[in-house]
This record gives structure tokens, C-alpha cells and sequence, in this order.
């Protein structure tokens, strides 16, 4: 390798990706008229909610799948077995 090369790490990547998309968004806004504005605007909120949401079910379901409330049996009787002696 020429010592005159750097190395990128994948993330470094992905964040150089993600910056020249912020920079083509930005540039093709900028000859939006403000009610096309308006308009991305209220898509980009969308989009934020849908994400946000996506987060929330995602951190809910790991939550429970790591604390499940439930108790798994192999067989019916066994299911049954643990129904009658259910204390709470």
C-alpha cells in the first residue's frame, strides 16, 4: 500500500455518504419555492415520525424478549400443570 494513502473505516464511509446526501438535499431545496418547501418539509416530518416509531417497537420488542412474561412448556399437560398452580 502507498504510504501517501489513508485508511477509511466502514463508518467513516457511511458518514461520508451521509453527508454528501445532506449536501445534494440541501442544494436541490435550494431552488424550491417556499410552498414546495412546505411541502418537503412536512414529508421529512413524516418520515422522522415513521422512524421514531420504528425505534420505539424496536427497543420494545428487545425489552421484551429479554424480560418475557411468560412461561414456556413442552408439552399440554405440562401447560395445564402449570395453569392450576399458578400463584400469584
Amino acid at each position: 500500500m502507498p504510504t501517501d494513502m489513508v485508511e477509511i473505516t466502514e463508518t467513516e464511509v457511511m458518514i461520508l455518504d451521509r453527508n454528501e446526501t445532506i449536501q445534494r438535499i440541501n442544494h436541490l431545496l435550494s431552488g424550491f419555492s417556499v410552498h414546495r418547501l412546505k411541502t418537503a418539509l412536512d414529508f421529512v416530518e413524516f418520515l422522522d415520525d415513521r422512524q421514531k416509531r420504528h425505534d420505539a417497537f424496536v427497543a420494545e420488542t428487545l425489552h421484551a424478549m429479554a424480560n418475557p412474561d411468560y412461561i414456556e412448556c413442552e408439552t399440554a399437560e405440562e401447560a395445564m400443570d402449570v395453569i392450576r398452580n399458578w400463584a400469584e
